[in-house]
């Protein structure tokens, strides 16, 4: 996935701020890292500019406010000073954005039909 085209679609988007205001090394190893994520879920040739930049936002938001590593570490549930928050307890993959879950999953459902092959 080319950097430049990711970059360019996160500059378009609000609330990207922090993330543009890293320096340009650093917010290249997030659309690298969101990439690779993906790449482990779903093959390259379903994975658009779109659903890279979405998945670097959701990463780097979950990072900035530190729940992505809880939720990494298995943490369910946290108390902090009269603060209590509940993790997703469904079990679902919390690793990919749900909007690029939703993303993909209408890219692949656009081509649609079933495929008719002949066996011999």
């Amino acid at each position: 996935m080319e950097f430049t085209l990711v970059d360019e679609y996160l500059g378009k988007l609000a609330y990207t701020d922090d993330y543009l205001a890293l320096p340009l090394e650093q917010r290249e190893k997030l659309v690298f890292t969101a990439n690779e994520t993906l790449l482990n879920y779903y093959s390259s040739d379903v994975i658009s500019v779109k659903a890279v930049a979405l998945q670097t936002k959701y990463m780097f938001e979950g990072e900035e406010d530190e729940f992505a590593k809880y939720k990494r570490q298995g943490v369910k549930s946290l108390g902090l000073k009269g603060i209590s928050l509940t993790m997703d307890k469904t079990g679902g993959n919390t690793e990919i954005s749900p909007a690029v879950i939703a993303l993909i999953e209408q890219e692949q459902g656009a081509g649609g039909g079933a495929f008719i092959g002949r066996l011999i």
